[in-house]
């Protein structure tokens, strides 16, 4: 994974100041509208998170399913950037 990378709808990617291959991505990706989905979370010890959703799909879907990626991050981490474009800058995560 590139600083800064870019991911769009799951299955194309870029980093994220090629301001044209953005553009590109984003206007090639299908359209289709996102699904409803609740999540609940349980912690059954302190090294476990269980998380569960419920939802419905908002179209239809064939014999082979669907795939659900989820992604789990952690705001106010810093990192230190050894190498790459990025190298000696400490990066600071913050998502709202």
């Amino acid at each position: 994974m590139f600083t800064p990378q870019i991911v769009v709808q799951g299955r194309a990617h870029c980093q994220g100041n090629d301001q044209d291959a953005l553009l590109s991505h984003i206007n090639a990706a299908s359209r289709f509208p996102a699904p409803s989905f609740q999540a609940t979370f349980q912690r059954p010890t302190s090294e476990c998170m269980q998380v569960t959703f419920t939802g419905t799909l908002r179209s239809k879907v064939d014999s082979q399913g669907v795939n659900v990626m989820v992604a789990l991050y952690e705001n106010g981490l810093v990192t230190d950037c050894p190498k790459g474009r990025t190298k000696g800058v400490f990066c600071r995560m913050t998502l709202s």
